[in-house]
């Protein structure tokens, strides 16, 4: 037999096997990841609703339950909305910062404050934008009236957000984003209409 067909025959069998011992690890571990995507949206959802020196603890025992996500397919970045039984709207945005994929919980109340901003996941600089959870979702603590302006420099107001230093781009992204949430909160949900 020809060594070349011997040879990639053997590699052949030796994908194969792989492919399918891949195949079953993906099986058996999907629903453990989908479970855990599940719960770290909720722990999101309820943490826009908190102090973001709220523990571990304290997040779980936040006792608002939100309906199941609401598709907003209208919209260029959020992606849905869940309503909790307070009144309040958690909404999932996904938003270009410096890089893509800024993933964005933010939350707004019944009497249409923004309550809290959670980064959920990002690929900002280092560093700079990547400190948008540390250095801008604290200062929601208290809440925030939309639409918000960016302010370079201190001293923000209740619907100013202040820029990171040398990130404005981020500090934008956010800002736009939570201006667009409250926007569709204003337009479609305020009330409890949905």
């Amino acid at each position: 037999m020809n060594p070349i067909v011997k040879t990639g025959g053997s590699l052949l069998v030796i994908a194969g096997i792989a492919a399918a011992a891949l195949g079953g690890v993906n099986a058996a571990t999907a629903p453990t990841i989908a479970e855990k995507k599940i719960q770290s949206t909720q722990q999101a959802m309820k943490a826009v609703f908190l102090p973001t020196t709220a523990s571990e603890d304290e997040i779980n025992a936040y006792s608002a339950k939100f309906d199941e996500p609401v598709e907003v397919p209208e919209s260029d970045i959020i992606n849905s909305y869940s309503k909790n039984d307070e009144g309040g709207y958690a909404f999932s945005i996904t938003t270009k910062g410096f890089s893509a994929g800024l993933n964005l919980m933010v939350g707004i109340d019944k009497d249409g404050t923004v309550t809290g901003v959670k980064v959920v996941s990002h690929s900002e600089t280092p560093g700079l934008g990547a400190n948008a959870e540390t250095k801008l979702s604290p200062q929601f603590n208290g809440g925030k009236t939309a639409p918000l302006t960016v302010l370079k420099g201190s001293g923000a107001s209740d619907s100013q957000l202040e820029a990171i230093t040398g990130a404005t781009i981020t500090s934008n992204a956010v800002a736009g984003a939570v201006n667009e949430a409250y926007d569709y909160y204003e337009k479609n949900l305020k009330g409890g209409n949905k």
